[in-house]
């Protein structure tokens, strides 16, 4: 599968566990609450941002969207966002470049990913949602299958950001790691640094 096939996803990154001194500061100046509209002004760190993923996970920082070759368990690409960046709009700076099939999850089927992929002709095989027409149950089985081992590339990630800015972190995350089930792998020499994805 070396050079053919790609495993993309995203996974947060959080800086700091609880922004109760923020939110004193925010309140005590007038605010209703504290949000990602203007927690810069509060934050040590203006780029990082409030995250969410399903109903009841939240977290304050970035979020590392990676793109891994699935022959050798390499990551090729990595990009920090802010946490509130979009899994499916983070992800269109690490989609591969040369053509590969993508297994992403449903983010990925969403139409900007969509875009991007096909843009850098690589061909999806993106999870489905339960609403889309082409929908195949039996295929997206399939597909969450092929991807399952290559969710433990975050196993070993460090969650904490310990610097302050989207450049600083992707600096720190693009440092070379060991890791992945069944593989000694290593963040790639030659890995694409993407700083500055910043949303306000």
């Amino acid at each position: 599968m070396r050079s053919v096939f790609r495993f993309a996803d995203a996974t947060a990154v959080i800086t700091k566990q609880t922004t109760w001194e923020e939110r004193d500061k925010a309140l005590a100046e007038g605010e209703i609450d504290l949000n990602n509209k203007n927690i810069n002004r509060y934050s040590a760190d203006s780029q990082a941002r409030f995250g969410c993923k399903g109903k009841d996970k939240f977290w304050f920082g970035y979020k590392a969207h990676v793109c891994a070759d699935m022959g050798s368990g390499m990551i090729e690409r990595i990009a920090v966002t802010p946490a509130n960046i979009s899994d499916p709009e983070g992800g269109t700076h690490v989609v591969p470049r040369e053509g590969q099939m993508v297994f992403g999850d449903k983010a990925y089927s969403l139409s900007n990913a969509q875009a991007a992929m096909k843009k850098r002709s690589a061909t999806s095989a993106a999870i489905l949602k339960n609403n889309m027409k082409k929908k195949n149950k039996d295929l997206d089985r399939w597909r969450s299958a092929v991807r399952a081992p290559y969710e433990s590339i975050f196993s070993k990630f460090e969650r904490r950001a310990r610097y302050r800015s989207t450049a600083k972190v992707q600096f720190k995350l693009s440092i070379p790691h060991h890791f992945f089930a069944g593989h000694d792998a290593s963040v790639s020499p030659g890995l694409p640094i993407f700083g500055n994805l910043t949303q306000k």
